[in-house]
């Protein structure tokens, strides 16, 4: 198994008004003011004692793939399929396979 990719550091900064690609981050202690969080699904993050990070989110490339996915099943019936994937991850150590 391949180790995770090291995250780029950000500490104690500001972000106002802005789009900010979260892929691949760690954010400690930042501030974002009006801005919307993208994520693409092109590598983890950590949001860490942030404020405002709870705003607008937008996902784009494989992370949007995979809602829209979620949502289709959630539509076609597979609504116990969907929530079952939601309550494993809201565990302390969800029983989720990755792969890649």
């Amino acid at each position: 198994m391949n180790a995770p990719a090291l995250l780029k550091l950000v500490s104690d900064k500001v972000f106002a008004n802005e789009r900010v690609r979260i892929d691949g981050t760690e954010f400690h202690r930042c501030t974002f003011e009006n801005c919307i969080l993208t994520y693409t699904g092109a590598g983890r993050f950590i949001l860490h004692d942030c404020d405002g990070a709870d705003g607008a989110v937008e996902f784009e490339g494989p992370a949007a793939s995979t809602l829209h996915a979620l949502q289709s099943a959630y539509a076609d019936g597979m609504d116990g399929w969907v929530e079952g994937i939601f309550a494993s991850i809201r565990r302390p150590n969800p029983d989720i396979h990755v792969s890649g």
